[in-house]
């Protein structure tokens, strides 16, 4: 408690503010452990890679979303393509609006651009090869790799500016 608040509680000391205080400080650590937990894992990640940036024009799509984990996500992305067609207005991309792995499920945005699509990608940066983690974790939009499914939903990378480091 700052200075201010301890004063605030000892002219008016009850059990209620001082379980929310309680409350309060129990979140905060668990968000640093959380953060604490992410950065480990991070460091452990092998291999890494560079990650290289290409500006790309304002896409228009459809898409399908789903909070997915490792596991599920080729099954995920195949049903997806799969459900939304083919477009002859651009490479096929997959955002990824959160980290995906064995622990945290994205989501995973699976997208297909027509010009009649409801969704817009804004034209700017974007991430040109297969990548380990975001440049910048905070990045609410990350495209990846432009991908083509193929009757077997297996992808081509359209782009291969990535090198190992």
């Amino acid at each position: 408690m700052s200075p201010a608040d301890i004063r605030s509680f000892m002219s008016d000391p009850n059990v209620e503010r001082l379980d929310e205080h309680e409350r309060q400080v129990a979140d905060e650590f668990a968000e640093r452990r959380r953060v604490l937990r992410y950065v480990k894992r991070v460091l452990k990640e092998e291999p890494m890679y560079d990650v290289f940036t290409k500006s790309v024009p304002e896409t228009t799509y459809v898409s399908r979303s789903r909070r997915v984990l490792v596991p599920e996500l080729t099954s995920f992305i195949c049903s997806a393509f799969d459900e939304l067609g083919q477009s002859g207005d651009g490479p096929s991309f997959v955002l990824y609006h959160g980290p995906v792995n064995a622990e945290e499920d994205g989501p995973v945005e699976v997208c297909v651009p027509k010009t009649e699509g409801q969704n817009r990608l804004p034209a700017g940066p974007s991430t040109g090869g297969p990548r380990r983690r975001a440049a910048n974790p905070t990045d609410r939009h990350v495209r990846s790799t432009s991908m083509q499914p193929t009757k077997s939903c297996v992808w081509r990378s359209h782009s291969r500016s990535t090198r190992r480091r």
